[in-house]
């Protein structure tokens, strides 16, 4: 069989379409590269090796990829009769009742899961490092074909506006090199945003939405595990936003909804003059595990908005966005920058971003192992 190491879902698929290989292959060679790697990393923080292989051997969905190894997420895709943690201790081992249909979509397709991946607790922060399980480990680490977009139009923005966010100049290089490139291939890029991307009102009316929404979560997980969840068993942060929550009135809830809306509005006539919005993904390349909550409680939130200038506006908004690896360090550590679609542009999105693939290909540029 063809090593497997490095390739695609949809290049396994192949394997297994033509003969080359079958589902079994595949879930054996996944399993063996997650138990040889994982011990370093901490990625995978729960395994079903058995009963994937069982499905392996049996009947499979004649789905487009049928018997490829996937991982799911450890937070809102829900398969019935499995745990899904979310990041919280207390949710270890408590099987959901349902199937969420992100899931059900994933196993229709002929996905095998081979477990969870980690996560951070609840999603509310940028680094995987949850108190109730161990931090995940970036690999990268210092020393180290679809249809023509046609002609686009580009807006590039190269750092955020005030000096709340975090603004490195790796991120600023890969974004200008990104846009020349994008230039090299005949797509039009000036710089320009939309005008209301930093509106200072923005942050707080996100951080009363992520408030209701965690006690929320939390409320729902409480009812499955039939008892409350302390405090003292959450992140300061969560502990923090549920008691936001606790206190926030309905009335204010909804006008926090309702800003959000007229905001979205607001952005969205920009992209009557552009295909598509350049950014960097983040604010700085990958800090060492700890950096968030290394200054304390207090200083957690703000440097995780800081960190994150670019991308909470597109889960309000619910445009569709990819991150794309075109810029490395001088260390070697990969720098992703964003591109941002109109509604219901997914398809400009993966025309694009294969176009940039194939100008500037990472997919042979690999982490190296780890020094013991």
């Amino acid at each position: 069989m063809t090593d497997a190491t490095w390739l695609d879902a949809t290049a396994q698929a192949g394997l297994v379409h033509s003969g080359e290989a079958s589902p079994a292959d595949l879930v054996d060679a996944a399993i063996t590269r997650i138990e040889v790697l994982n011990p370093q990393l901490d990625a995978v923080i729960r395994t079903r090796f058995d009963q994937a292989r069982a499905e392996a051997a049996g009947v499979l969905p004649d789905g487009p990829f049928r018997g490829v190894p996937i991982l799911l997420k450890d937070l809102g895709c829900f398969v019935a009769g499995e745990p899904t943690a979310m990041g919280l201790g207390p949710l270890r081992e408590l099987a959901w009742p349902v199937t969420s249909y992100l899931a059900d979509q994933f196993l229709a397709a002929g996905f095998i899961p081979l477990g969870r991946t980690n996560v951070p607790e609840l999603g509310t922060t940028v680094t995987t490092e949850p108190r109730s399980f161990p931090p995940a480990r970036n690999p990268w680490h210092p020393g180290h074909s679809a249809a023509d977009p046609g002609r686009l139009r580009i807006g590039l923005l190269a750092r955020p506006a005030g000096e709340f966010y975090t603004d490195d100049p790796q991120c600023r290089e890969a974004v200008t090199g990104a846009g020349r490139l994008l230039e090299s291939l005949g797509h039009h890029v000036e710089e320009s945003a939309p005008a209301a991307m930093f509106e200072p009102r923005f942050a707080r009316h996100f951080n009363t939405i992520i408030a209701a929404n965690t006690e929320a979560t939390l409320l729902g997980c409480e009812a499955l595990l039939g008892r409350p969840i302390a405090d003292d068993e959450i992140e300061p942060r969560n502990a923090f936003y549920r008691n936001v929550a606790r206190t926030l009135t309905a009335v204010a809830y909804l006008q926090a909804r309702h800003w959000m809306g007229q905001w979205a509005r607001r952005m969205a006539p920009w992209w009557a003059d552009y295909d598509l919005l350049l950014t960097p993904t983040l604010g700085a390349p990958p800090p060492e595990l700890g950096w968030f909550t290394a200054a304390g409680p207090e200083q957690e939130g703000p440097r995780i908005a800081g960190f994150i200038p670019y991308t909470p506006q597109f889960n309000m908004t619910g445009q569709p966005a990819v991150s794309l690896p075109l810029h490395w360090t001088p260390d070697g550590l990969p720098v992703g920058v964003q591109l941002v679609a109109a509604y219901g542009r997914e398809d400009v999105l993966v025309r694009v971003a294969s176009q940039l693939e194939q100008a500037a290909p990472w997919a042979d540029r690999h982490p190296r192992p780890q020094e013991p």
